[in-house]
């Protein structure tokens, strides 16, 4: 068995934390997966202006996006039994039609209502139907992340860490999937349930 993990937007150059988070899947299933940094292909504006960093962050995450809404089935990833996308990975990993696929993050149900969202000339409920079966993690403090209601669809919600008496930082709970145990537990557990099905 083979796991690709697709992140989401945003410069991917520290991919630890993706490979930590693997690393657990690795050991409790004996199989071989990995980090797949996927690119627009897209330049960036030539500037000399303040805030660079902040302004090339700015861009690449809507240049990502962008790649994700008009072109993710042109995204060529690895070859894998079961992918796991994350936030706009999420999207790509959806796009690998018939595979099973785990999403954590997705704005998927924002891009189908997207109207004319088509890859390859394929709508969203195209893509989405059949018999793959799809697990859809959901932080309900996660402003991008929404249920899927389709059959093969399993939408698990948990609350996660990303609310004290002080502060509310909506951004955290996107991205505490990787630390949460729930999630890894609850992707071990889905894929023995697959392992068991004979689906992967």
């Amino acid at each position: 068995m083979k796991i690709v993990m697709l992140p989401g937007v945003g410069v991917q150059e520290d991919t630890d934390k993706y490979e930590k988070f693997l690393d657990k899947f690795r050991t409790k299933f004996q199989c071989e997966a990995e980090v797949f940094v996927w690119e627009h292909g897209l330049l960036y504006p030539v500037h000399n202006l303040p805030l660079k960093k902040t302004r090339d962050w700015i861009v690449e995450v809507m240049m990502d996006f962008e790649k994700v809404v008009t072109g993710s089935s042109e995204v060529k990833v690895p070859d894998a039994d079961i992918y796991i996308g994350h936030s706009a990975g999420s999207i790509i990993a959806l796009a690998q039609e018939g595979k099973p696929s785990i999403i954590m993050g997705s704005p998927a149900a924002v891009v189908e209502c997207i109207p004319g969202f088509k890859l390859d000339n394929i709508s969203f409920y195209q893509m989405m139907k059949g018999d793959r079966p799809i697990l859809n993690i959901i932080n309900r403090y996660d402003i991008l992340a929404y249920p899927l209601e389709y059959f093969n669809v399993d939408n698990y919600e948990y609350t996660g860490n990303c609310l004290n008496p002080f502060s509310f930082f909506p951004l955290y709970a996107h991205i505490n999937y990787w630390k949460a145990k729930e999630v890894s537990e609850k992707i071990i557990d889905t894929i023995s349930q697959w392992e068991d099905e004979k689906i992967v």
